[in-house]
């Protein structure tokens, strides 16, 4: 979650609570062993490590004249298919944040709910203890456009969407708690997992779910505050 400036961001988890001041992304030393760490740290090495080689990341896209630009040839409404890659680890990594968001018990985790039986499914298939069809728990990625930077939000649910939302410095994961779901058919070419392409779509920053949900949050804190602005 590396950011343009070195002052910590706010972290605001309900717009009626004070803000919270962090100098890195979210972490819950709670719920893994250290053999747990290991797993994730690997899975989260590989996905940074396609999406460095890509440029896709926030970190290599910034204008140097302007940081709050964002630049290299990411066009809005368009697809990139990403070869030589793992796609069933990046299933894997997908799904962990899933698990890791489902299980804490941090404010910014509550969008995220799993049953127990969905919570052990997925945790095996992160482990790689089972090998499933990559359409049960699905899991797609997008990159946001050239343009302003979208600002980090917290895992959300967008509309009836039957994913859950995980914003990664410009990079977006979809996963989905549901073995089948009927919405899922417009999106399955772009499941990991089935191949060594993955299919990433770039979406329009300036007029996304994201840029609404950011602007709506801002206005309600500042309603909170006593700003009608």
């Amino acid at each position: 979650m590396r950011r343009a400036s070195t002052s910590p961001a706010v972290e605001f988890s309900d717009p009626s609570t004070p803000g919270k001041r962090r100098y890195d992304g979210w972490y819950d030393k709670t719920i893994c062993t250290d053999e747990g760490e290991n797993i994730l740290a690997d899975l989260d090495d590989y996905a940074a490590k396609v999406f460095l080689r890509e440029k896709a990341l926030y970190r290599d896209r910034r204008n140097a004249n302007d940081l709050a630009v964002i630049e290299g040839g990411w066009k809005p409404s368009t697809f990139r298919f990403i070869e030589n890659t793992d796609t069933a680890r990046l299933r894997r990594f997908g799904l962990s944040l899933l698990w890791r968001f489902a299980v804490s018990t941090r404010d910014v985790a509550k969008q995220v709910h799993l049953p127990p039986k969905h919570l052990l499914a997925i945790r095996q298939i992160v482990l790689g203890e089972t090998d499933v069809d990559h359409r049960r728990y699905p899991v797609y990625f997008s990159v946001a456009s050239d343009g302003p930077e979208l600002v980090k939000v917290a895992p959300i649910r967008v509309g009836g969407h039957p994913f859950r939302r995980f914003f990664l410095d410009g990079v977006v994961c979809y996963a989905s708690p549901f073995i089948k779901h009927p919405k899922f058919e417009p999106f399955e070419f772009m499941f990991a997992g089935q191949d060594k392409i993955l299919p990433v779509y770039c979406f329009d920053s300036s007029n996304s779910d994201h840029l609404d949900y950011q602007e709506n949050l801002a206005a309600r804190i500042l309603r909170k505050q006593g700003n009608p602005f």
